[in-house]
């Protein structure tokens, strides 16, 4: 018998390698090295910015240093809060002149109101006039009502009947005797006396007994209150003994006849 021989396995021939291809693979994974390196230069370098844009201090003329913009001023900024206290204290007085016009409105509005109501709080008073009676042709004293302020009645009624009758009074026959140029120059309630001072027009126009008229109409007017007993009249602040032409004595305190 053959003893046969094991066959040794065919390899496949080694194929040439192209000339250069090994290179090209290194220059490639040095590349990729060197792109690596760049990459962490530059994130270093943009930390560093952002440390120092964080960090870093504005010049003297309130200017960034490093980006050349104006810098933004903080609460706590010194200029910032000048400029707010000024504001605050504009505000303030602002305020305070608004809250002192509310006060003057309400006092003259206070002040208006008291003048109204005293104006309303009125009495009821009387002017003595006289009236022509047409069938005995005299004239005969008579009292028409008026409204008076309560403040100052005394001197309201007098002045109420120095403007004597009214249109419709003077239709019905009422005369006054008291000149409408009169002017109470003074008054005042001394122990249940009033002392009544007179322009001087209360001489003038008052021939024979219109004088006495006069006198009566202003007495009787002064006396229809309780507290008035009697009457003393000066003129221009002067006592006299007599009035009128006729020299009506008007000496001492008148009462009614």
């Amino acid at each position: 018998m053959k003893k046969t021989t094991p066959q040794k396995k065919k390899t496949a021939p080694k194929r040439p390698t192209p000339a250069g291809k090994g290179k090209k693979q290194n220059i490639s994974s040095g590349q990729g090295g060197n792109r690596a390196a760049l990459l962490l230069i530059i994130m270093g370098l943009l930390t560093v910015i952002l440390l120092m844009t964080i960090h870093h201090k504005p010049d003297r003329k309130g200017t960034d240093a490093l980006t050349g913009q104006s810098e933004i001023f903080r609460p706590d900024h010194p200029q910032e809060k000048n400029e707010k206290s000024d504001s605050d204290g504009k505000e303030a007085s602002t305020e305070e002149k608004n809250i002192g016009k509310a006060k003057d409105i309400e006092e003259k509005g206070a002040e208006e109101n008291q003048k109204g109501a005293d104006k309303l709080k009125s009495v009821s008073s009387r002017i003595y006039l006289y009236r022509l009676n047409e069938k005995t042709s005299k004239l005969y004293m008579s009292a028409v009502g008026r409204r008076v302020s309560e403040k100052d009645k005394l001197k309201k009624t007098m002045e109420a009947l120095i403007s004597g009758a009214t249109p419709a009074e003077r239709k019905a026959g009422y005369l006054s005797a008291v000149p409408e140029n009169l002017v109470v120059r003074g008054l005042r309630l001394v122990g249940g006396t009033l002392y009544l001072d007179f322009s001087s027009s209360i001489e003038y126009g008052a021939p024979g007994n219109i004088m006495s008229q006069r006198i009566d109409q202003i007495v009787y007017t002064a006396t229809q209150y309780p507290e008035v007993k009697g009457v003393v009249i000066s003129i221009d602040g002067k006592r006299k003994e007599t009035i009128g032409s006729d020299g009506l004595s008007i000496s001492g305190t008148l009462r009614r006849r």
